[in-house]
């Protein structure tokens, strides 16, 4: 009982996460059409790939509890999970790169590139050969994943972090008042989403690291939204008058 109570939970948070990532990602991507800026289109997707190795546990937990079918197969789930992770991860680098205009912007998303392609090839090979070298299914939709799999991850959370950082730190050295709240806001997203996605890749869930990681990931992406979009009432809930 305690054990599907842990999953039930887990799935709701995780729809909400995930619901609101995606709901993040694609207004910041529409952007795009009224700025015409690439970067501000893959910043928004980039940040919607965030959560898609999240995605699985999302439909694993629909099936199982909502509809009562069974949850998906390890082969399937660690697919949807990590397929499309390489390619969110690319988008991210090509967005920073062009933000900051890097002189060897061509470098810098090659190597990840090949880097990207490498954990694809090794990916595809276990996932057909023995999938439990990537990862352990516990319950309907919690998964650990293993070895290279795990440190993929966790590269790519520490890269989003120190991009993150930079972001944030050329904001907050801005006048503007609103610009140095975005940057604020935006050094709490990215943290706030590197510990909750670090920890839960590499922990397993219980009632305690549970709703400590979901709180924290749910608040890197209503903060992401604030520092990039800014909306009214995020401005009166912090200024006193719309500037």
């Amino acid at each position: 009982m305690n054990e599907d109570l842990l999953h039930i939970i887990n799935g709701i948070l995780l729809i909400i996460f995930c619901g609101l990532t995606i709901y993040v990602g694609l207004t910041i991507a529409s952007r795009y059409f009224k700025y015409h800026k690439r970067e501000i289109f893959c910043v928004g997707l980039a940040w919607i790939g965030l959560s898609s190795a999240w995605y699985p546990a999302c439909i694993s937990f629909i099936s199982v509890y909502i509809l009562g079918l069974n949850r998906l197969p390890a082969q399937g789930y660690f697919f949807i999970g990590n397929i499309l992770y390489p390619f969110f991860l690319n988008l991210w680098i090509i967005a920073v790169t062009d933000l900051f205009n890097a002189k060897r912007q061509k470098l810098i998303i090659t190597l990840y590139a090949i880097y990207n392609t490498a954990f694809l090839i090794a990916f595809l090979y276990f996932l057909f050969v023995d999938p439990s070298k990537i990862g352990e299914l516990r319950g309907p939709t919690d998964v650990l994943y293993k070895d290279f799999v795990q440190v993929y991850l966790l590269i790519a959370v520490v890269t989003f972090l120190i991009i993150g950082l930079l972001i944030s730190y050329y904001s907050l050295k801005s006048e503007i008042p609103e610009i140095k709240l975005k940057g604020k806001l935006l050094l709490v997203a990215f943290i706030a989403t590197t510990i909750g996605a670090a920890f839960d890749t590499s922990l397993p869930l219980n009632f305690i690291t549970l709703p400590l990681f979901r709180s924290l990931e749910i608040l890197g992406s209503i903060a992401f939204y604030g520092g990039y979009i800014m909306p009214a009432w995020m401005k009166r809930l912090f200024f006193r008058k719309i500037k």
